[in-house]
């Protein structure tokens, strides 16, 4: 082991002037930018994040904060634990949620899900094993269809244009 005093040392090596146009040494930080320039960010040597249009399903192994807003599919493994809202097109629950969750298509409680919250989506599925606590609500959202006797009896005739 070197002294840091001692000149071929790594310390010394990182604390030497250098001079303009000398290569760094190696294992030596980059000095810093210049006044008037910028240097390039940190983040783009990473591969770009997915944007909403083309975003992947989400998958949650763990404990996790809400509310969760996702485009795509939203599963919640069976480790997973959401206190919070969920909102999403289609939600496959697995472990635990603590909160409301909203789907623009479906929502499915597998064997072993529990949840303490309302449901919101056109088709919601419950396995046999899964556990839930609040209110299922599957009307589509801008779509109420409340009908008399006889818009029922039209549309179990066939006639669903002559009920009012």
């Amino acid at each position: 082991m070197r002294c840091r005093r001692d000149p071929s040392s790594k310390g010394a090596r990182l604390r030497a002037p250098r001079r303009a146009g000398a290569a760094p040494a190696a294992g030596a930080l980059e000095p810093p930018a210049a006044p008037g320039t910028v240097p390039p960010p940190a983040s783009a040597s990473l591969p770009p994040a997915p944007r909403d249009v083309d975003a992947a399903p989400r998958r949650i192994e763990g404990r996790e904060p809400g509310p969760i807003r996702h485009p795509a599919s939203l599963v919640i493994g069976p480790h997973g634990s959401v206190t919070g809202d969920l909102h999403a097109p289609e939600i496959i629950v697995e472990g635990e949620v603590r909160g409301d969750l909203h789907a623009g298509e479906r929502i499915r409680l597998e064997a072993g899900a529990r949840v303490v919250g309302n449901l919101h989506a056109p088709r919601i599925g419950i396995e046999p094993g899964a556990r839930l606590q609040g209110r299922i609500s599957t009307r589509a959202a801008g779509s109420p269809m409340p009908l008399d006797d006889s818009g029922v009896e039209a549309l179990l005739a066939g006639k669903p244009g002559s009920a009012r």
